[in-house]
């Protein structure tokens, strides 16, 4: 193929000169020969037919190719270079004479960097085996220059060395990285020519960041990302009616370490919106969707205003059926209308629900999960719920939803699903200075025989407590949208007063009312034994069997709008928790209440999706007077107190009190990739009862918090430590914690 593309050269550049050269014919005053490493060769050229000082013939100089390669067989390739001279009708030319090796050994040269990036190696052209290329060497050390550029080296060159080995034609190559200078930081960026924006609204959309108070180190320079920023630039002007808009850069390099960087922006004029004009619009008004655009917020012309409106505006109809609507919006720059054209289309009607894909599960189970009927009028909101529904799941590892025409008014919904795999076996382990080595083994089965059901089995054991529990939960019961969920466990724990042994049965039927909030409401029943209480415990009058029987009733309720980052923590959101259990144990009625308000907010996300986060929590437990002393509340340890021996805190009496309150402020913040996380927190707790409440005890700290999905472990796994500021004397201090999964302290009180 080469061959032929030498000779198209050849003939092309012969007939461009042929056609210069009509009144003049041209004159080769020079014949060289260069090798691939832009070393002269020594070739006879007595038996060419283009000699020095002869005119130039394209057929000749094809005939003379063919005849150096074969009286030169060391060559893969001969490439004949035509070169204009600056005399008139003077021409040069040079023969590239490409060896024939082969590839021995390919290095990346990187000096001290211990990791190259990712797959970097595969990206080259040249590799072990293949035939030495000049062009694949250049082409290979662009990429390279290209790839350590954007990880923020600049300065960076790349240059190659070709050695012949031992074998017979056959060459080694190495990619030299010549750094330049350490990785360059960014120290300042300025925003020059703006007017209509503020700076730090440019600075917002930029991915180049310089430091702020959310984060810990100066950034690294990237080339590319300063490109994509400039885009991003411009596309926020236009967004704010500056469709004009253009944006450069400049940067300085101080002391080969620090980089400050000038973006200068031509704003031009800003286009204002006076005025929309909407047509084909019969089921809604033309004040109703113009508010879709929301022009009148802001006067300056928006694309992003555009692309949103006219989203909403299909939403619009989406969700009274007419899920086919077309729009077009286009503006009038002198007159500064915007004009929306809709086609409404008809309404649209489900004729079958058609499930395809890759399943396991029986079709009328992933159905359950379906709030879509046939016969039923198409709603895009519907769909979208059913969409979020079916995901949340966790069954599918994709599903995908789509609308497919039958007639002018019907059509199919076809859901196309992947089953995901639903087992999973999970391993924690973990040593506290004082508790000793902890280690928990857990088995989830997420589609239990592919019926939608979920089984869930864990073992923990640790110096302190041992606890063996099996949780069954069935999201569909008897078909219907209730959620059935079942718990048998039993746990053993020392709660310093007491040794305390304790098997639970427990089941709770839910039912989502709202997209954010669940309701519960089920039964319990627990056998506790209790022994070596201490003598303060042993001063009331217990059940000298050291044995109780708990039987009561389970009201919940579950409202929460969190999102998860990248690093699986809660990003955003509220999450409120109350629990009620009206409940009997040794002849006595009590009723025990606990809760849980969590808030958190996300201040900055960086690019690797993971959020910079306040945190907050007030979590409250209450038992009335008859509550037995084992259904009152303990704090210590995470959920309550880190820092603190797990429930070794009392009430003021130095028994376990009826009312518990603790408090903990958090902030959550990036370190490495999407995998791990530093916190520093603050906490506080007191206890009560009839005579008051306890002194407050209070703790800081710092932890690591690492995202452990996709591993065994499949969860998050945080460890820290946690110094009292706030303390009593006899306080029983644990400062190191290690705290495995989702802990969910309003249930654990």
């Amino acid at each position: 193929m080469s061959k032929y593309l030498n000779y198209f050269w050849i003939i092309a550049i012969g007939l461009i000169l042929s056609w210069e050269a009509m009144a003049q014919p041209f004159t080769v005053v020079a014949i060289d020969f260069i090798d691939d490493q832009s070393q002269m060769v020594e070739v006879d050229i007595s038996n060419l037919k283009t000699q020095r000082n002869s005119i130039l013939n394209t057929g000749d100089l094809i005939e003379d190719t063919e005849l150096l390669k074969k009286e030169n067989p060391q060559f893969s390739e001969v490439v004949p270079k035509i070169s204009p001279l600056v005399e008139d009708n003077m021409i040069r030319i040079v023969f590239e004479m490409q060896r024939r090796w082969k590839i021995g050994m390919v290095r990346i040269d990187a000096g001290e960097m211990e990791e190259l990036p990712l797959n970097l190696r595969d990206r080259l052209s040249t590799f072990k085996g293949a035939l030495f290329k000049a062009r694949n060497i250049e082409r290979d050390k662009k990429m390279l220059s290209d790839e350590f550029i954007n990880m923020g080296y600049p300065q960076v060159k790349i240059t190659s060395d070709i050695t012949e080995t031992r074998r017979k034609r056959t060459v080694d190559v190495t990619f030299k990285v010549n750094f330049g200078s350490k990785r360059i930081l960014i120290n300042d960026i300025r925003i020059h020519g703006n007017k209509g924006m503020r700076e730090s609204q440019i600075l917002d959309v930029l991915k180049t960041q310089k430091r702020s108070f959310f984060l810990a180190s100066r950034p690294t320079f990237k080339l590319f990302s300063l490109d994509e920023d400039i885009k991003t630039i411009e596309d926020f002007y236009r967004d704010n009616g500056y469709l004009l808009a253009k944006a450069s850069y400049k940067y300085k390099i101080k002391n080969q370490r620090y980089i400050e960087i000038d973006i200068t922006v031509e704003e031009g004029e800003q286009t204002i919106v006076r005025g929309m004009g909407i047509y084909g619009n019969t089921l809604f008004s033309d004040q109703d969707l113009a508010k879709l655009f929301k022009f009148g917020e802001k006067p300056g012309y928006s694309d992003k205003n555009i692309r949103t409106g006219m989203q909403k505006l299909r939403e619009a109809y989406g969700e009274v059926g007419h899920s086919l609507v077309q729009v077009l919006a286009s503006l009038d720059n002198t007159e500064g209308i915007v004009y929306v054209t809709v086609d409404e289309g008809k309404k649209q009607f489900i004729d079958n629900i058609v499930l395809e894909g890759q399943f396991k599960m029986k079709k009328e189970t992933i159905l359950l999960d379906v709030g879509l009927k046939e016969g039923q009028m198409v709603n895009t909101k519907e769909i979208e719920k059913t969409l979020k529904k079916m995901k949340e799941t966790g069954y599918y590892s994709d599903v995908q939803i789509d609308y497919r025409p039958n007639s002018e008014t019907t059509g199919d919904i076809i859901i196309m699903v992947a089953q995901a795999g639903n087992q999973m076996i999970r391993f924690g382990a973990g040593m506290g200075t004082e508790s000793g080595l902890a280690g928990e083994i857990g088995y989830n089965n997420n589609n239990l025989f592919n019926t939608g059901k979920k089984i869930n089995f864990s073992a923990m054991k640790s110096m302190e407590m041992a606890r063996i529990g099996l949780m069954y939960q069935d999201p569909h019961l008897f078909g219907s949208d209730l959620e059935m969920r079942t718990e048998l466990s039993g746990s053993q724990a020392d709660k310093h007063d007491y040794e305390e042994y304790r098997a639970k049965l427990q089941a709770v039927i839910e039912k989502k009312i709202t997209e954010h909030m669940k309701l519960g409401i089920g039964m319990r029943l627990e056998f506790v034994s209790y022994d070596d209480l201490s003598d303060l415990m042993q001063v009331e009058d217990y059940d000298a069997s050291g044995n109780g029987v708990i039987v009561g009733m389970i009201g919940t309720l579950l409202y929460s709008t969190t999102t998860l980052d990248s690093a699986n923590d809660v990003k955003d959101g509220v999450k409120i928790k109350l629990a009620m259990l009206p409940s009997m144990a040794n002849g006595d009625a009590y009723v025990k209440v606990f809760s849980s308000f969590m808030a958190a907010h996300s201040f900055a996300t960086n690019e690797n999706g993971v959020s910079h986060t306040i945190k907050g929590r007030v979590t409250l437990g209450h038992a009335t007077a008859k509550a037995p002393f084992y259904e009152r509340f303990q704090a210590g340890g995470p959920g309550t107190l880190r820092g603190f021996e797990e429930n070794s805190i009392k009430g003021p009496n130095g028994k376990p009190a009826n009312t518990v309150v603790s408090t903990n402020v958090e902030y959550a913040f990036p370190l490495w990739k999407n995998k791990l996380k530093g916190v520093v927190f603050l906490e506080a707790a007191t206890m009560g009862d009839s005579s008051g409440f306890s002194d407050i005890r209070a703790v800081g700290g710092l932890g690591l918090r690492a995202n452990m999905a996709g591993t065994f472990l499949n969860g998050v796994l945080e460890a820290g430590v946690a110094v009292p500021f706030k303390r009593q004397n006899g306080d029983q201090l644990k400062p190191f914690y290690f705290i495995f999964g989702d802990y969910d302290p309003a249930y654990d009180l």
